[in-house]
């Protein structure tokens, strides 16, 4: 049977690592464009391995599509939705909060935040369905420090919610894990995801686990 996995972001997301390494492993891919050059360019030369699917950051509609989407080519296929990997960039908005003007606060709002909670609402039932699956939320915090107000609360909100999520369906037949990274190279964090963290649900699910990419006596952490 074939294994199948939907790895999606937010806007500006860098997908490629992820998608790299889900290949190398035999896994056939489903995601979407974000925007990110390096890994729009990726996705959009694989001819083999790889299905885009359209996704509109802030719609709905366009999330419960997206998903169904792929739900709909695992089925015909015969195969499994292993997971979902959902990589979350915190916007690049560096004006003053003051100075953003209304309507692109808006914008930021609903393809970040909002188009996160539509998505893994689509994934969630996805996976509930089917009775099995990883759902792998990524925070990327490598420049926490200074992140500006609406990126400062967005990363917040959605880690809230995450946790949320871990009591709601702790008693459910998926998993529901996330990684709080705070490296800037996407290749070092994609080796770690594949290598040592999916389907090590008993050590990582339910929890976030925060990674550093450090190496320490017992591998990265």
């Amino acid at each position: 049977m074939k294994k199948y996995l939907l790895i999606m972001g937010s806007p500006a997301a860098d997908l490629s690592s992820c998608i790299k390494e889900a290949i190398a492993r035999d896994f056939q891919v489903i995601t979407a464009i974000t925007g990110h050059s390096e890994s729009d360019e990726l996705i959009q030369s694989m001819t083999e391995g790889v299905m885009i699917v359209p996704w509109r950051h802030a719609s709905t509609l366009s999330a419960k599509a997206a998903v169904a989407s792929a739900v709909e080519a695992v089925k015909a296929d015969a195969g499994q939705l292993s997971g979902v990997i959902f990589v979350l960039n915190p916007p690049g908005e560096n004006r003053g909060f003051h100075q953003i003007p209304p309507g692109e606060l808006e914008k930021i709002i609903m393809e970040v935040f909002a188009g996160t909670l539509f998505v893994l609402r689509e994934s969630l039932s996805a996976l509930t369905q089917q009775g099995s699956g990883e759902l792998t939320i990524i925070l990327n915090e490598h420049n926490l420090e200074v992140l500006p107000p609406p990126a400062a609360g967005m990363l917040a909100g959605i880690q809230r919610t995450i946790e949320g999520m871990f009591r709601a369906y702790a008693n459910e037949a998926i998993v529901i894990q996330g990684i709080r990274s705070s490296v800037r190279e996407a290749e070092v964090l994609g080796a770690y995801v594949f290598e040592e963290y999916l389907g090590k649900s008993e050590k990582t699910a339910w929890r976030w686990t925060k990674f550093t990419g450090k190496t320490g006596l017992f591998g990265r952490k």
